[in-house]
């Protein structure tokens, strides 16, 4: 998962962006340079640019690897004017029309080689301040449309591999944006629909465009918001479902918080659980390490929460809440109503933990039984 950056507000650099220094550079330079990097990353690439015009770069990039991807395209606005269309002639509201081959752009998308998305493959997610322009072809075309509430319940997201598109001014209660839309949906909301794409594990990339003015007061405070998700590391931290190949990498995370478990069990259980139960367990994870996981198990009438674990050095972010919100979410569309879980009872800060996000106690008797002369580990932290 490699993290490339590119700090321009279309051609103007925006230097608390970038990781090093920059100046200012024509869009087919900028796109270009965006498409090349893309085209060779470790996938998904996370590309975290000033504004949504990078998109251009972003799918070229794809396409040159051999892609087909459809659009999940998340903005308070539609971006799908043309320069016959919009009241402002500003770029960054045509990219979406660009990507489904309303608009050339002056040549920047036949100088990239893009092909269009059909309108079929892309859906538009919140959209909530539309020119009438934009309304208008929305009303006439086959471009889907949810609201961010509908794309965390994991509604309307496109089969085959997936371009996801994120611009911060989607959310209502973050600060500094250069174009403010009204309402919007918490940030905290954004999150967890972004967490239920990328669980799909067909994201082949994901561009975030943080079109936030410095000028403006709120813009340290939206990119602290953004930098709390581990999207933005050097190595981002994404959701994503869990591999038979991860045994050996949440082994180490479970001993480094702690967790009881037998060892030698974890790989063929894991295999087990992803055959019988495919899309129950998830990780959030770099490239070269897991750094929180859950574990869910479905036995046909109650939902198990097994195994939720954050490395000691990444608490604080979040990333627990995140989990369990997706795990109860695959819960709910395989028609489990109810959730269980245990844990110790001297293992207050957990329970705390969960009491938080509405769980309660219920004084049951527990009882167990070993079917195998394997030790009797207790569950600790599950």
């Amino acid at each position: 998962m490699t993290l490339i950056r590119s700090p321009y507000h279309l051609e103007e650099p925006i230097p608390a962006l970038a990781d090093g220094d920059i100046a200012a550079a024509s869009l087919a330079e900028i796109f270009e340079r965006v498409a090349s990097r893309v085209r060779v990353a470790a996938l998904p690439p996370v590309v975290f640019s000033a504004d949504c015009t990078t998109a251009l770069g972003t799918v070229a990039g794809l396409q040159r690897a051999g892609l087909d991807p459809a659009i999940v395209w998340l903005d308070a606005h539609g971006d799908l004017n043309t320069p016959e269309t919009s009241q402002s002639s500003y770029l960054g509201g045509m990219v979406l029309a660009a990507l489904t081959g309303r608009t050339d752009l002056d040549g920047l998308c036949s100088g990239l080689g893009l092909r269009p998305v059909a309108d079929r493959r892309t859906l538009l997610v919140d959209a909530r301040d539309l020119d009438p322009a934009e309304q208008a072809l929305l009303d006439e075309v086959e471009i889907f449309r949810c609201t961010v509430e509908e794309l965390a319940g994991g509604g309307g997201v496109p089969d085959g591999s997936i371009y996801l598109h994120l611009d911060l001014d989607v959310s209502g209660d973050l600060p500094g944006f250069r174009i403010k839309a009204p309402g919007g949906p918490a940030f905290s909301q954004v999150v967890a629909s972004i967490d239920r794409v990328l669980a799909t594990g067909a994201v082949a990339a994901f561009d975030i465009a943080a079109t936030v003015d410095p000028a403006v007061e709120g813009y340290g405070e939206a990119l602290d918001a953004v930098r709390r998700t581990g999207w933005i590391d050097d190595e981002p931290l994404l959701v994503r479902p869990a591999q038979t190949s991860d045994a050996d990498a949440l082994i180490a995370l479970w001993k480094s918080c702690d967790l009881s478990f037998d060892e030698t069990r974890v790989a063929a259980e894991l295999e087990s659980c992803l055959e019988y139960q495919d899309g129950l367990i998830f990780v959030i994870a770099s490239q070269s390490q897991i750094v929180a996981s859950i574990w869910g198990t479905y036995d046909g009438r109650r939902g198990w929460i097994q195994r939720l674990a954050t490395a000691p050095d990444q608490r604080g972010r979040g990333f627990a809440k995140r989990l369990v919100t997706l795990l109860e979410q695959r819960f709910t569309d395989i028609g489990c109503h109810k959730v269980n879980l245990l844990i110790e009872p001297d293992n207050s800060a957990v329970a705390a933990f969960y009491e938080s996000l509405d769980y309660s106690t219920d004084n049951l008797t527990f009882m167990e039984r070993f079917l195998s002369k394997a030790p009797k580990l207790t569950p600790r932290g599950l």
